[in-house]
């Protein structure tokens, strides 16, 4: 039996006076557990077996109805015979709970508690109370208070100090410590006790007693459990049991950040109702310009009128810069099929046998009677150069191209080669002049107006520096548009041919976009001496 016997009970009347008295059971050599187990040196396990066997006194005693209230180390004693040497194997520690002195019955209507302590000794116990022995209610003391008594003995036992410290402390603001304060952990005092220990410590000091363990024998059952590495019942508590805890322990700041967030919350909610208004609103907003651009469009096309194709198509990419949509392919569809022909007139000179205008619709070069060539702008007729007329009166020119720098004409020479000729509009003055070009071949200028390409009697194109008037070597990437009368008639496919000086020509059909080769192919007529694109400028 773990629990100091009683052998008898009464009164001793001296001086006049009667002091109870109780003659108990002697524990030889009697020392606290604590004591004991820091001076014997005993290791975790051996102190957790010791702390066990006060469990089970602890329960026995339950089991008859009695709590006893007042657990701590010095009611918790541990002796050995004194004949018996420690390091014997017939030794045999002795642990006796003692002191029921403050104990009551379960069942006992009993409600005031007993204070016959002086009020220092009052303290020392204090440290071992349960949140709700401090509060002073009897009623609420069961045998769980005696359960956290043991599990506060058990932490001193494992860290080597209690876990609050409130012997500087008023009874009032030591009750509100127990009560209120976090338990530290077990493992930031001790790296030998830590996770399920720690667990074990924890649900036996719960300040909420539902929570704790519900008898010693579950805190006895846990550490056994532990002992023999067997999972524990006990668990850690949960993120919203912590939350709550810290909650009731700090009411009034937890009141205002529950304040705050419920103002950053409603000013977010708000904000973001007129936010989605807004975006709403301009959605609404956007589409109606959208429809406008539309009904523009199909108005547009109704008109009849010089350029009604261009201002539709204006119209439609606005409307697809706000939504593009399958919707708008249809009316893109139908506004190219509207013929648009804007007609811009402007004076020729007189004299004027034909005429043609630069790439950028700017400026004309018109052919004059006596061969000369004049050439001006469109929006004004201004005059800005005069090329002279050919030296031989007998060329015949077929072909001119012009832009705001340069002038090529081409002449045809009965019986002859052509002739072609570039002139320089500022200050004329020719820069090239060829001669062997072929019947039928032709010339053409690349689209960034830079380069110069000539089919000439060698059976090759030649290529030109427009600024220099120098023959520049064949380059794969020059991409140059020849006229229709520059390839014979019958040719089905349009080709933009790099011709070699070899017998056979080669013709590469080419992407001009990625100027990948796509494939090459044979010539099957020799002497190539133009080359092409198709329309849409995407195949060569």
């Amino acid at each position: 039996m773990a629990i100091a016997q009683i052998y008898e009970a009464g009164t001793h009347t001296t001086g006049g006076a009667n002091l109870p008295y109780f003659a108990m059971e002697y524990v030889p050599n009697a020392q606290t557990l604590v004591q004991y187990s820091d001076e014997h040196g005993l290791s975790k396990r051996q102190r957790l077996e010791l702390f066990v066997q006060a469990c089970d006194a602890v329960q026995y005693a339950h089991q008859l109805g009695v709590i006893h209230r007042d657990l701590k180390p010095s009611n918790i004693l541990v002796g050995h015979d004194s004949t018996t040497a420690s390091d014997e194997p017939e030794y045999r520690a002795t642990l006796k709970v003692i002191d029921f002195g403050v104990a009551r019955l379960v069942q006992s209507d009993f409600a005031v508690t007993s204070m016959h302590t002086a009020y220092g000794q009052l303290l020392g116990t204090l440290q071992y109370m349960s949140p709700e022995q401090c509060g002073a209610d009897p009623e609420a003391i069961d045998i769980r208070s005696d359960v956290y008594s043991l599990g506060v003995v058990l932490y001193e036992l494992l860290a080597g100090q209690l876990p609050y410290d409130v012997q500087r402390l008023s009874l009032v603001d030591a009750a509100r410590v127990i009560a209120q304060a976090p338990l530290p952990r077990i493992g930031a005092l001790t790296q030998t006790s830590h996770g399920d220990l720690d667990t074990i410590v924890r649900k036996a000091m719960e300040k909420d007693r539902e929570r704790r363990y519900r008898t010693a024998a579950e805190l006895s059952d846990d550490i056994r459990h532990y002992l023999r590495n067997e999972p524990i019942a006990a668990r850690p508590p949960s993120m919203t049991y912590l939350l709550g805890a810290f909650a009731r322990r700090n009411k009034a700041m937890v009141t205002g950040l529950v304040a705050v967030l419920l103002v950053l919350v409603g000013g977010i909610v708000t904000t973001s109702w007129q936010a989605s208004r807004a975006r709403a609103s301009e959605r609404i907003a956007r589409e109606s310009l959208r429809d406008l651009y539309v009904a523009r469009a199909r108005s547009l096309r109704y008109t009849q009128l010089a350029g009604q194709r261009t201002a539709a198509m204006d119209a439609l990419s606005k409307a697809a810069a706000i939504r593009p949509d399958p919707d708008l392919r249809d009316e893109v569809m139908t506004t190219l099929s509207v013929p648009d022909v804007r007609e811009t007139t402007f004076p020729l000179p007189d004299g004027s046998i034909s005429a043609v205008l630069s790439p950028d619709l700017l400026q004309y070069a018109a052919t004059l009677a006596d061969g000369s060539i004049q050439i001006g702008g469109v929006k004004d007729g201004r005059q800005r150069a005069r090329i002279p007329p050919p030296v031989d009166p007998v060329l015949n020119p077929i072909k001119l191209w012009c832009n705001q720098q340069f002038v090529i004409r081409l002449f045809d020479r009965d019986q002859k080669p052509r002739r072609l000729e570039l002139w320089r509009v500022d200050n004329p003055a020719m820069i090239l002049e060829v001669s062997d070009i072929p019947d039928r071949a032709s010339f053409d200028v690349s689209a960034d107006e830079t380069t110069l390409a000539i089919g000439r009697s060698d059976h090759a194109i030649h290529f030109y520096d427009l600024l220099t008037g120098q023959e520049t070597p064949e380059s794969d990437w020059i991409v140059i548009r020849l006229t229709s009368n520059s390839i014979r008639p019958d040719d089905a496919l349009r080709f933009h041919a790099r011709v070699h000086k070899q017998a056979s020509s080669i013709l590469r059909r080419r992407n001009l976009h990625a100027f990948s080769r796509d494939r090459t192919l044979r010539s099957p007529w020799r002497g190539v001496r133009t080359e092409n694109s198709s329309p849409d400028q995407k195949t060569t």
